[in-house]
């Protein structure tokens, strides 16, 4: 920069400072922190959605932008502000992201859950431990944030033609559970009129050209205590399935047949009909009928998926029926953490599965008459 750049620069940050200090004096927000805490329109389900109608309202209270808000209350120490007011501009297009949370004091001053796609593509080039990350298929990135690929932290919203990923209620709940950290940091931090740039909020788009993020794998990624945990919660939440498994168990019902015959005749409201199941799996009603007497059993993990699809099976129920015959879902590649995104979702089509498995990469499920 030129000497009249730099003190143009010095001026604006100067001017910018000052201004959010005597805007927000820091004197009064404790108090008025407070009195939001207490008001009943921030009140809010999900504590993402909470914490960003707080910033809106301390950004009202004040008369400034929420983005001034936010910045200010960073500035002082409430980190949580960094998972809400997310928004980005993309092909001239403004893009609003779902707000999360996260505990209290997980963030240093320079760390952010935020990064949004051009830094993040360049971060995926450049940063060889990060690419080695999002190329496992055990993260994936939802256009502001890199999650953990579990079933548990994404969901999918389906719409006419397209599916997409999103943050599920509990991640936004829980972000410092499933979300990667980022560090940002001044490229010119040995400049002295670096100190001097003024950061609006962690993780506006303007500032890349002055700041670049680091990830740093030592402190990111999750144990296998943690997956345990995970997979333990997702069996605690189903519990249709686990009621149905008790029921059939106290029938004696243990084999592929009876428990097929159950889920079609007892567990299914209407009954579902041999037709209707053979419709789903493109076979013939003799097929299904075999299935139920024991005279076959499906040998093809994609045969039993499409059986949990057309019987709107639970979680815990599909999983049942895939062990008793094929004996679980195969490991290979992201297979097994994209058919368990797929059990998650059996009261929808094959065409969204197959959606759902074109975002994993992987071939789409077929009919048992459909050609190869």
């Amino acid at each position: 920069m030129t000497d009249i750049e730099k003190a143009l620069r010095i001026a604006e940050w100067q001017a910018n400072s000052l201004a959010m200090r005597l805007a927000i004096p820091s004197s009064t927000v404790d108090a008025v922190n407070n009195e939001i805490a207490n008001d009943p329109s921030t009140y809010y389900e999900n504590s993402g959605d909470r914490m960003q109608a707080c910033v809106i309202k301390f950004a009202k209270i004040y008369g400034v932008s929420c983005f001034v808000a936010k910045a200010r209350m960073r500035q002082l120490g409430y980190d949580f502000v960094d998972g809400t007011i997310l928004e980005h501009e993309e092909n001239g297009k403004k893009i609003q992201h779902a707000p999360f949370y996260f505990q209290p004091g997980t963030l240093k001053d320079n760390e952010t859950y935020v990064i949004y796609p051009k830094d993040y593509k360049k971060l995926v080039q450049e940063n060889k431990d990060f690419a080695a990350l999002i190329s496992s298929g055990n993260y994936i990135y939802l256009g502001y944030v890199v999650c953990r690929l579990n079933e548990k932290y994404i969901d999918v919203v389906f719409d006419t033609d397209s599916v997409e990923f999103v943050l599920s209620d509990f991640a936004r709940n829980h972000a410092d559970e499933c979300c990667i950290k980022f560090c940002l940091k001044d490229k010119n931090a040995e400049n002295y009129y670096s100190q001097y740039l003024h950061r609006e909020y962690l993780c506006k788009e303007e500032f890349s050209e002055t700041s670049e993020y680091y990830y740093n794998k030592k402190t990111n990624g999750l144990s296998s205590l943690i997956e345990h945990m995970i997979e333990d919660e997702i069996e605690k939440e189903d519990k249709k399935g686990v009621e149905l498994i008790h029921k059939m168990e106290a029938k004696g019902i243990k084999e592929f047949p009876e428990i097929f015959t159950y889920i079609m005749d007892k567990a299914s409201k209407p009954r579902l009909t041999k037709a209707e199941v053979a419709e789903v799996l493109g076979c013939s009603d003799k097929t299904i009928q075999n299935y139920r007497n024991g005279q076959q059993v499906p040998d093809n993990i994609d045969t039993v998926m499409l059986i949990c699809l057309a019987c709107k099976t639970s979680p815990k129920v599909s999983t049942l029926l895939i062990e008793k015959t094929v004996g679980g879902i195969p490991d290979i590649g992201l297979q097994k953490t994209a058919y368990k995104f797929l059990l998650k979702y059996t009261d929808t089509s094959l065409k969204y599965w197959n959606m759902i498995l074109g975002k994993f990469k992987l071939p789409r499920i077929k009919r048992l008459g459909e050609k190869t």
